[in-house]
């Protein structure tokens, strides 16, 4: 009877192991057949997605600043909303949904600086760019050392025609110490439009002593030096530019200055002669007319082209 008690003893533990077993080999088929879990969506909070403080999508902002708009909040609040909805969209490339909800932003707060300067920067990207300098200009009303607005401005006067005005802005914004790079390369492109050769190799010198990978200002000292009569430099100076940027020339007669010599961006041998261009009888025109339009008067709409360049919040 003692040997059956053992054997009976010793089925029982078998059992209770292999129903263990069998147990636990049911719970891992089911953990690896139950597949990857979905993560559950983020849900919006309204605040912080359109403040953008964390990483999130320009959609996203957009969907957090349009819940806050249409939650009728106080006006500064729908102010702000209306302002970073508009960043999301210019960050989109969506420019003319960006300038509407910069326009709503300052119909709520006129006085609201920051979506002047960037609305400005939409309209300039747009092309816009008697629209652009009367932003700049309503911004100088209000703060008339904020250098963006000067850079801004000199910028888009530049892009116009109106180079000796653009110098004088881009200088002031010089003085002040900010934006040098900036305002240094877009003074050296006006002073290319007006066929000042030297000063637009200086104000190129210093930009590539600070910045020494920018394409456009290789390509512009390498139009000033060919007319001062350095072909071996210029030559040099536009393989650069190529070499950092194969589209650099499509950038530059954008801005209204062409390649003074002829060349390919593979040929970079710099074995070819080049004869030394001659240039325009006459520098470009330096329009007189007042591009400025009264602050607060509404800006003329006819922006075309697509976005381009950086631009600050």
């Amino acid at each position: 009877m003692r040997g059956l008690r053992f054997v009976l003893l010793g089925i029982a533990i078998a059992l209770a192991l292999g129903g263990a077993g069998e147990a636990r080999s049911r719970h891992h088929h089911r953990t690896w057949s139950s597949g990857p879990r979905a993560e559950p969506e983020t849900p919006m909070d309204p605040n912080r997605w359109c403040s953008g403080g964390f990483p999130i999508t320009d959609d996203q902002q957009i969907r957090g600043c349009t819940a806050l708009i249409n939650s009728r909040r106080d006006r500064d609040m729908r102010a702000t909303a209306h302002y970073n909805r508009a960043n999301a969209y210019f960050s989109k490339g969506d420019l003319s949904a960006a300038i509407n909800d910069y326009g709503e932003a300052l119909q709520i707060k006129p006085q609201y600086v920051e979506a002047l300067n960037n609305r400005a920067v939409a309209y300039r990207a747009s092309k816009n760019f008697v629209a652009a300098i009367a932003d700049y200009s309503q911004v100088l009303t209000m703060a008339p050392r904020d250098v963006a607005a000067l850079t801004g401005r000199g910028t888009a006067l530049g892009m116009k025609g109106n180079n000796e005005r653009a110098i004088d802005d881009l200088t002031k914004a010089i003085a002040f110490g900010t934006h040098d790079i900036t305002a240094r390369l877009q003074r050296g492109h006006a002073y290319i439009r007006l066929q000042r050769w030297a000063e637009a190799q200086a104000d190129y010198d210093q930009v590539l002593g600070t910045a020494p990978s920018n394409p456009e200002a290789y390509f512009g000292r390498a139009c000033a030096k060919t007319y001062s009569g350095d072909l071996k430099g210029a030559n040099a100076d536009l393989m650069q530019a190529y070499l950092i940027d194969q589209g650099i020339l499509q950038t530059m007669v954008a801005q209204g200055i062409s390649s003074p010599i002829v060349v390919t961006p593979q040929d970079t041998s710099g074995s070819q002669n080049f004869t030394r261009p001659k240039p325009k009888s006459e520098p470009p025109a330096d329009h007189d007319a007042d591009e400025q339009s009264a602050p607060g008067q509404p800006a003329p709409a006819d922006r075309d082209g697509r976005p381009g360049g950086t631009w600050g919040h």
